[in-house]
């Protein structure tokens, strides 16, 4: 994973269409936001050092204009009050906004029960992000926040990486797809459609290239063709040391494995490799080996290829509800889900863990991450899980 680089292609694209795309250079705020002090309350603007505050209170002063958000009091403040709503525009000389729920009006004067303190309930001059200042960095992916952020400061467009081809196929004799008749011995295939959601919030193009036969010739013909159009390929299934698992060989033959076999459960046969410059991911066949080595492998290989930061997935604590017995040899990836009790976090697995089970991922919302050993994990024992949330990206 080490040797991947982003792509070199970079394009620039309006704000508004830049959702989930990664950003391919610094952004300097052009403004500061806010642009001018503003009242962060609906109330009064005041002048702190008004002679008004060396009597005591009740304090009775003037109110001698408003300033609302987009229409601000163009007068400068000495003595008195300017009725002013959160956004506004502080007055020339106000230093202070005390709040509406504090103030009594009596016609044209404001009863204030209390003094003000200097700059409260005042956002000032570059309270956000002063003008100049870093907003975002180069691999950053663009959210709603920050195409927020982005808006509020005025940028209208970005330069971002252009997205990565995705390739995605899936081998197999005995694989047809939904809607058509089983024969006996064949199922129905499913890798395809998870995995191409699994990067629907990634910032990729991902096209379906169907199931393949395990038949050398025919596999070395379309994965030859489609490593020319793609950034990546992912295949799903015969990368295993079956008679008919062809996968790996067929990708050494073209071009060359990097590394083949991951000692985790599920998902030990996982191959990555390049195929010329387009890079090849081999996942297991198995419907939940595939799923946990894309979390794990192929999700954050994407990231990297597309110029996102690639952080390592978040990792928490939570205490186990029933026993668990670890794999002896391999990093044991079982899919639970934890909730959040009185006295912390929770989590089970999501009942039987057989590397075929889909219905594994039913409810499920974490990995439950146990080291390789002989010993029992007991109930009210801290394990590691990797939220779903942090593993999507």
């Amino acid at each position: 994973m080490d040797g991947i680089v982003p792509i070199a292609a970079t394009q620039r694209i309006g704000v508004p269409d830049a959702i989930n795309r990664i950003l391919a250079e610094d952004i300097s705020a052009p403004v500061d936001l806010p642009p001018f002090d503003n009242s962060a309350m609906d109330g009064y603007a005041v002048c702190s050092d008004d002679p008004v505050w060396h009597g005591g209170a009740p304090y009775a002063l003037q109110v001698v204009g408003t300033s609302f958000a987009g229409r601000p009091w163009h007068g400068e403040l000495k003595q008195g009050a300017v009725r002013i709503f959160t956004g506004a525009a502080m007055p020339k000389g106000a230093d202070a906004v005390l709040m509406q729920e504090d103030a009594k009006r009596a016609g044209e004067q404001v009863i204030l029960s209390e003094a003000p303190v200097r700059r409260r309930h005042v956002r000032p001059v570059g309270d956000d992000v002063a003008q100049g200042n870093a907003v975002f960095s180069r691999g950053d992916q663009l959210r709603a926040f920050e195409l927020g952020w982005a808006a509020a400061c005025g940028i209208e467009s970005l330069a971002v990486f252009a997205r990565p081809k995705i390739g995605v196929f899936a081998t197999g004799d005995e694989l047809r797809s939904p809607g058509t008749t089983l024969a006996y011995g064949q199922i129905y295939e499913s890798n395809r459609l998870m995995l191409r959601s699994l990067c629907a919030n990634l910032p990729v193009q991902v096209h379906d290239l169907g199931i393949l036969p395990d038949d050398r010739t025919q596999l070395l013909t379309a994965l030859e063709r489609a490593a020319q159009h793609h950034d990546m390929l992912i295949t799903s299934g015969g990368v295993s040391v079956g008679e008919s698992d062809y996968v790996r060989e067929v990708v050494e033959t073209l071009g060359r494995i990097e590394f083949w076999r991951v000692a985790i459960k599920p998902g030990k046969p996982f191959a990555s490799g390049r195929i010329g410059d387009c890079l090849f991911m081999g996942l297991p066949g198995n419907p939940a080996s595939a799923v946990v080595t894309f979390l794990l492998f192929v999700a954050p290989a994407i990231r990297k290829l597309s110029g996102a930061h690639a952080p390592p997935p978040l990792e928490v604590d939570a205490m186990l509800e029933v026993a668990i017995t670890p794999s002896l040899t391999r990093t044991d990836f079982q899919r639970g889900r934890y909730m959040r009790e009185h006295d912390g976090l929770h989590v089970a697995p999501t009942g039987s863990q057989g590397s075929n089970r889909i219905g594994s991922f039913r409810d499920a919302n974490c990995l439950i991450k146990l080291e390789p050993g002989p010993e029992m994990r007991m109930v009210g024992e801290d394990v590691t899980i990797l939220p779903f949330a942090g593993l999507l990206g």
